[in-house]
């Protein structure tokens, strides 16, 4: 007689990091979209098959948002007003939250909206790991640094080669060290 042993259901916590930064740069890498600047719509759209909705009702000091919809599935919102560098941020940063949070956000049954990004005083867990990934994805360590030593060194220039706002590439230069105190 066989001892057949009860599979245990995996926490949410389980559940998500299978979905960790490592596994989603991996169906990046196997699409052929892993260069730079990252194309962060066209992997959102055919990798994850999440929508993206250009928001023109977005309240001012929200950057963006995702929600699950039982007829449209999965929706990623950004503020249509703020420039298209922010939307690239935010954008990365609510995948984050589709990878590493979904299962969370579909349990409280709301839209997990978020604040201007980098500048509100939301310090929470979640938000910071999705900025954290965010930064990751959309400006790795290895090609800044990889930039850096190929000779752009100002903020901006490093903002312009990721399409990324001065703040976001201020926030991961910071992050990784690289910031030097003038």
């Amino acid at each position: 007689m066989a001892i057949v042993r009860r599979k245990e259901i995996p926490s949410e916590r389980d559940v998500d990091a299978t979905n960790s930064y490592e596994a989603t740069i991996a169906k990046i890498e196997a699409s052929g979209l892993y260069y730079f600047p990252l194309p962060i719509r066209e992997i959102i759209e055919n990798i994850y098959r999440i929508t993206i909705i250009d928001d023109q009702d977005t309240d001012k000091d929200i950057s963006g948002y995702l929600e699950f919809s039982s007829a449209n599935g999965w929706i990623i919102g950004v503020n249509r007003y703020h420039s298209q560098r922010r939307q690239r941020f935010t954008l990365a940063h609510e995948l984050a939250h589709f990878v590493l949070h979904r299962n969370t956000i579909l349990q409280q049954k709301a839209r997990h909206e978020d604040g201007i990004l980098l500048r509100t005083g939301d310090f929470s867990d979640i938000e910071s790991e999705a900025n954290d990934f965010a930064g990751k994805l959309i400006m790795p360590k290895d090609q800044l640094i990889k930039v850096i030593q190929g000779g752009k060194r100002s903020i901006d220039e490093l903002a312009e080669t990721f399409d990324v706002s001065i703040a976001a590439i201020r926030y991961r230069a910071h992050q990784l060290g690289l910031l030097r105190r003038v």
